[in-house]
């Protein structure tokens, strides 16, 4: 009997047939009787191996156990169970059929196993070919989908004609050309505006040399002249400081007079005043009419009784004492304004106090201004217009605007403070009313406040007479800028007017009595506190606070009655 053995194929490849292996060696002996088995079992070998290569064996290998495996030689472990064994191991008749019988099986297996060893070749090799057939049946499809897209793309107008491209090509260098050729006349401009942009940046650096110099000796042509301005100025100040003293004097004499006056006014009105009565500039009469008077009164043992002018009720001090309290912030704001001048510089002008002596006596101007012809007054802030009005006396405010430049460099501007700008919320601009005024511009209100509050405004009495060659109105007739009063009898006519400058080309408003009292009593107020700004009023104890204090309730008070337009008088 013959026996095979197959193993499987490994995973990854196709199925390939292995080697039969003949067991003619293990096989068991059979009986020497010829039978009809016989031949049966030789002709079972060859129609088993016409069946055997139609099952998966293991491919060939010729390694050596694979030879051990395929040999024919009789295993001589099985000796013992051979014929020649059982019948003693004589060379019978038995023996030698059974040994050709032996022959012609190993000659059928190798056989077999040549036939195995074949058709495992050819397996292989149809395997292989058919792996080779998918190939290239693949890229069969692969050449054909490209094929197919090529014929699409020619189909769609995608390819071009060489003479079309070279045409195309040859346009587009001579583009470049021409590109290339603008550029350099490009680049050349540049570099000649570059030239010309140099040419005129030195130039123009060479001007602005020449202006600068130019701006340094006018600058220093102005400076000379505001050096000799300076020094006329300070000349200027000394003789109104002497102008001071001797006004001082007279001041002192004309109190004397007025305290005589007002007591033997007091006996006769049988009213006791106190031992030193104030004095106040708007119990007293006009400058003008005052004086003979005061002329007379030391020959004239029993003096007439002198009508008074309406006025505030505080400036009658010797009927009236205000009490004024301290603990509030107004009043805090004020002492602060007092000591600004003591943290900026030590230095004060020593006529200070003098000129706050003016100011608390009420000799800031007069209360009513008579002029005649083109003569200019003051200003009520107390800057001098011209040398031809000597009968009106200078403001206090004068001493300050006068006093030396040096001490007052680093002082902040007055609109700067806190009180000012409490003042000017709470008394200057209800007393003003400058967003009222018809004949102020938008700009020139601020103007007018500005110079208001730098003491550069100037109120001067309108001129008389006008020039035949003029034919115009009388500048008496024309409304007020500030409340539009334009009735033209004698009484209401618009006698004074004020520009915001001393310059002879600065704008004049014409100005009615109501608001030359309103705008008076401003500029005395701000005056007041540019001297208190300025170090002027000194106040080295609490008392010279109070008393500071008290004259800026007095100026306030002045305004207020000044807007209400009217005034009180003993009764």
């Amino acid at each position: 009997f013959m026996g095979s053995v197959a193993w499987p194929s490994t995973n990854g490849g196709p199925r390939r047939f292995g080697h039969v292996r003949s067991l003619s060696a293990i096989t068991r002996p059979k009986p020497t009787s010829p039978s009809p088995g016989s031949d049966m079992a030789t002709e079972r070998p060859s129609s088993e191996s016409a069946q055997i290569p139609n099952r998966p064996t293991r491919s060939y290998s010729h390694s050596p156990a694979d030879d051990h495996d395929l040999s024919t030689i009789p295993d001589p472990r099985s000796r013992a169970m051979s014929p020649l064994s059982a019948t003693g191991g004589d060379g019978s008749p038995k023996d030698e059929k059974a040994s050709d019988l032996d022959n012609e099986v190993t000659a059928l297996s190798n056989k077999l196993i040549n036939a195995i060893n074949h058709q495992t070749t050819l397996d292989d090799s149809l395997s292989n070919a058919r792996l080779e057939l998918s190939q290239a049946q693949q890229r069969i499809r692969q050449l054909e989908e490209q094929i197919n897209r090529q014929q699409e793309m020619l189909a769609g107008d995608v390819w071009i004609r060489r003479k079309t491209a070279e045409a195309e090509r040859t346009q587009l260098l001579a583009s470049l050309a021409l590109e290339k050729k603008t550029r350099m006349d490009e680049e050349s401009q540049r570099k000649k505006m570059e030239l010309e942009l140099e040419g005129l940046t030195t130039a123009l650096f060479e001007e602005a040399n020449k202006m600068v110099i130019e701006a340094k000796e006018l600058a220093r042509q102005e400076q000379e002249v505001l050096q000799h301005k300076n020094d006329l100025l300070r000349a200027q100040l000394e003789d109104t400081e002497g102008l001071l003293k001797s006004q001082q004097e007279q001041l002192m004499e004309l109190k004397h007079v007025m305290e005589t006056m007002n007591a033997e006014l007091d006996d006769q009105t049988a009213h006791t005043g106190p031992s030193s009565p104030g004095f106040s500039k708007f119990s007293r009469l006009d400058v003008n009419n005052s004086e003979p008077a005061l002329d007379s009164a030391p020959h004239s043992a029993a003096p007439e009784p002198m009508p008074l002018s309406p006025s505030y009720p505080t400036s009658f001090s010797h009927l009236l004492q205000p009490v004024l309290n301290t603990d509030l912030t107004a009043f805090t704001d004020f002492r602060e304004l007092l000591r600004v001048s003591k943290r900026f510089s030590s230095h004060r002008v020593s006529t200070g106090s003098q000129a706050s002596g003016l100011v608390g006596l009420g000799l800031g101007h007069s209360s009513s201004v008579k002029s005649t012809g083109s003569a200019s007054s003051m200003s009520t802030i107390g800057t001098p217009v011209s040398q031809s009005a000597p009968h009106t006396p200078n403001t206090p405010a004068s001493t300050a605007s006068l006093s030396s430049p040096a001490a007052l460099v680093s002082l902040p501007p007055l609109k700067d403070t806190k009180f000012y700008k409490r003042a000017l919320v709470e008394d200057i601009e209800p007393t003003l009313r400058l967003d009222l005024g018809p004949g102020l511009s938008w700009l020139a209100r601020r103007t007018v406040l500005s110079s208001v509050t730098d003491g550069s405004l100037v109120v001067e009495p309108v001129p008389t007479t006008i020039p035949r060659y003029l034919k115009t109105r009388p500048p008496q007739l024309d409304p007020c800028s500030l409340c539009g009063e334009a009735r033209k009898d004698e009484e209401h006519l618009r006698n004074h007017r004020f520009r915001t400058s001393e310059s002879e080309t600065a704008q004049r408003y014409p100005l009615c009595k109501y608001c030359l009292g309103r705008l008076r009593s401003t500029c005395d107020y701000l005056s007041f506190l540019r001297i208190v700004k300025d170090g002027h009023w000194h106040a080295e104890d609490e008392d010279a606070e109070k008393a500071a204090w008290e004259e800026s309730v007095r100026l306030r008070e002045q305004m207020f009655w000044s807007r209400i337009g009217g005034g009180v008088i003993p009764a």
